[in-house]
């Protein structure tokens, strides 16, 4: 108990000018910072809860036959939620969406790390410098209250050194408020340590459900890499390529059937037009010729 009683400092004097009451302000600023962090961190971690939450009811049900059918409605059940992120978070992943060739398939092209990681998720758990830094302020003001409280007790001593009494009241003045120096330190130290497990719990319980929730969606969703692409890509073109030259050859073949075709045609089109055109109007003439002849040869 008196232990205890020594933690804690006097909050009768907390106006006074005393080291005791110092240290009473100084343990209430470091067990308010330590309080408002807290707060924060259950703040944040709840918020986190309720993203993970939303995210594992839209894949709730899903099977990967059945993905394609119900990208839509997944997507539309996404943008009615209304908690913060998720919806705008789940229309970017549904982007890098591709669907097979029949229509039947759904294959994202990003992991779902790219989507859904801590910085997303998890911000104000992880990435908060803010509440990153408030164990180095509890024990900044820990020892802050050290040295003043310290400072106070060496003035007891200034002007006391040819008077025994006032010198052993001073040191025990010293003395006091020492001890009473001391106690902000160690209520800074303790919260400070108790601040640092209670965040990395959070942020490690955060990075275990995102990471479950990224290896799920990989699996339901599965990935098509860049180099696969390339790879049917590449294939694709050899196939058009055999097929535009046996294209090229049936052209070809076609082409000159054709023109064969149309060469017999000509010929007998110039044929028939020579016979019926030009045999009457050279017999005409032949006629005329010899008509002329016989005549001139009377004459």
């Amino acid at each position: 108990m008196d232990l205890l009683q020594h933690l804690f400092p006097d909050f009768a004097n907390m106006f006074s000018a005393n080291p005791s009451g110092i240290s009473a302000w100084f343990w209430l600023v470091t067990v308010s910072v330590f309080g408002l962090s807290v707060f924060f961190l259950a703040r944040h971690y709840r918020h986190f809860k309720e993203r993970m939450l939303a995210l594992n009811s839209l894949m709730e049900g899903q099977n990967k036959d059945d993905l394609a059918l119900s990208r839509r409605e997944t997507l539309q059940k996404a943008q009615q939620i209304n908690v913060s992120k998720v919806g705008m978070l789940w229309r970017e992943f549904d982007e890098s969406l591709v669907l097979s060739s029949d229509h039947k398939q759904l294959f994202n092209t990003l992991d779902a790390e790219h989507f859904f990681n801590a910085r997303t998720l998890a911000n104000g758990l992880t990435a908060s410098r803010l509440l990153a830094a408030a164990p180095s302020f509890l024990v900044a003001i820990g020892v802050l209250g050290t040295f003043v409280g310290l400072t106070i007790g060496l003035e007891g001593l200034v002007g006391t050194s040819d008077e025994i009494d006032a010198l052993k009241g001073g040191i025990n003045k010293l003395i006091s408020g020492a001890a009473v120096a001391f106690m902000t330190s160690v209520w800074g130290v303790a919260l400070s340590l108790a601040l640092n497990v209670i965040e990395k719990v959070l942020e490690r319980n955060a990075l275990g459900d995102i990471q479950t929730l990224q290896h799920e969606i990989d699996f339901l969703y599965s990935r098509i890499p860049a180099e696969q692409s390339l790879v049917h890509i590449a294939e694709h073109s050899k196939e058009s390529k055999e097929a535009l030259q046996e294209l090229h050859e049936r052209i070809g073949d076609r082409l000159q059937e054709t023109l064969s075709g149309m060469n017999d045609s000509m010929q007998t089109a110039i044929t028939e037009a020579l016979n019926n055109v030009m045999a009457p109007a050279i017999q005409t003439l032949v006629s005329n010729a010899s008509q002329q002849s016989t005549t001139a040869l009377e004459s």
